[in-house]
């Protein structure tokens, strides 16, 4: 009989541990797509160097006859680091989907190596897109949240436009906290852009249907 109640009252406390452990996991998911969209861009910029390396010195020794032997190396590095830049992202990301295609059958030598250079400056391109989409659906609401507090510290946040002679400056506290209630709404659907930039930029989440199917 005590069991049975002790067991009854911890039932009644569970669901709010839940939400509150679940609430917890939503700011740390969040928290480590941005930090992974930061780090992605300059893991691509590195990707890119060392395939672009790869293929120029494979190039300028195709006569020597090691060439091709060095393009096709750069084929397969490029692709090994395609798969573990997908699960990685997928690990970073909590975005449940399947890997690349198989690419053992792409071809190889200079038209390989130049397929794999290819493919690494798309994924440049992405990632400088996931990048600019981060900094900016935070810095906006940021920038707001932060007026009532550069106002009590002394500093009159200013915006000018450049094209026109004039200003606006928020000197009183009403625009400031006006400013900081958008930037809170702002806030909110940061999580869910940032999912829909996860899957978009490791794929679409029907490719695992489709491969389990």
């Amino acid at each position: 009989m005590t069991s049975t109640v002790h067991g009854g009252v911890g039932a009644q406390h569970h669901p709010a541990d839940t939400g509150d452990a679940a609430a917890g996991r939503g700011v740390g998911v969040t928290a480590r797509r941005t930090v992974f969209f930061v780090v992605d861009l300059v893991v691509a910029i590195f990707r890119v160097v060392v395939m672009s390396t790869g293929v120029a010195i494979g190039f300028a020794l195709l006569a020597l006859g090691v060439g091709r032997p060095i393009l096709r190396a750069v084929r397969r590095m490029g692709v090994a680091i395609e798969r573990l830049d997908h699960r990685l992202a997928c690990d970073a990301l909590g975005v449940d989907v399947s890997l690349p295609p198989d690419q053992s059958r792409a071809p190889d030598g200079i038209v390989g190596a130049l397929v794999g250079l290819g493919r690494s400056w798309r994924r440049l391109l992405r990632s400088v897109v996931a990048f600019t989409v981060t900094i900016t659906v935070w810095a906006v609401p940021l920038s707001l949240l932060a007026m009532p507090v550069l106002l009590a510290v002394g500093i009159e946040p200013t915006a000018r436009i450049a094209s026109r002679d004039w200003e606006l400056a928020i000197t009183t506290w009403g625009p400031a906290i006006i400013c900081a209630v958008v930037g809170l709404l702002l806030v909110v659907p940061v999580p869910a852009a940032l999912r829909h930039l996860a899957v978009a930029t490791v794929g679409s989440p029907s490719s695992v249907e489709r491969s389990s199917s």
